[in-house]
């Protein structure tokens, strides 16, 4: 989903009026990478609905996706329509391979070859670990990788220059969700 919220992104703010754009905290630097380069702003946005469209009103952010498949569009020009849709992602991304920058004759290209320019990144699932107290383990992972440079948002962002990890504690359960990217597959 990361990689369709690039590629859309990039889509909008070539096509509309549109600057503002969003990803969940765990959606791959290729997203902030794309919309900056393009001229756009990126929010990192918290995961969860109420939360992602709470914020896309606060920043007027035009669209945004969460890493478990969630796409968020703005429907009406005022912004205030804010709703999430798989239907309309499958009709946007629809809309970008039927524009002439991917559907001219002789330069059709497949969608593979298109959405390949944003996997720059080695990028894995969420991985959910059961925890008999979350709040203990959470600080034992922070002291030890106590030289990363640590964000707090929404659990824990711990950044180094070749890769990254979140940390974030279940809501609902007694678990801690952490997702990583890095640079290549061989840090991975």
């Amino acid at each position: 989903v990361d990689l369709l919220c690039a590629l859309l992104s990039n889509y909008y703010l070539k096509n509309t009026k549109h600057t503002n754009y969003g990803s969940c905290l765990n959606c791959s630097k290729i997203v902030k990478e794309t919309i900056e380069k393009n001229g756009g702003k990126h929010f990192k946005m918290h995961v969860g609905h109420s939360l992602v469209k709470k914020q896309m009103h606060k920043d007027n952010i035009f669209f945004c996706a969460e890493l478990s498949g969630h796409l968020y569009f703005t429907h009406d020009d005022a912004g205030k329509l804010k709703f999430d849709s798989s239907t309309r992602g499958v009709v946007e991304l629809l809309n970008v391979l039927c524009s002439s920058e991917y559907s001219d004759f002789p330069k059709k290209q497949k969608f593979s070859n298109i959405i390949s320019q944003y996997h720059k990144y080695s990028h894995g699932m969420v991985i959910s670990f059961e925890v008999k107290d979350k709040k203990v383990v959470m600080q034992k992972i922070l002291d030890h990788f106590h030289d990363a440079t640590i964000e707090d948002f929404d659990g824990y962002i711990l950044n180094y220059d070749d890769w990254w990890a979140s940390i974030r504690e279940s809501n609902t359960e007694n678990k801690l969700r952490i997702d990583m990217e890095a640079n290549s597959e061989d840090l991975y």
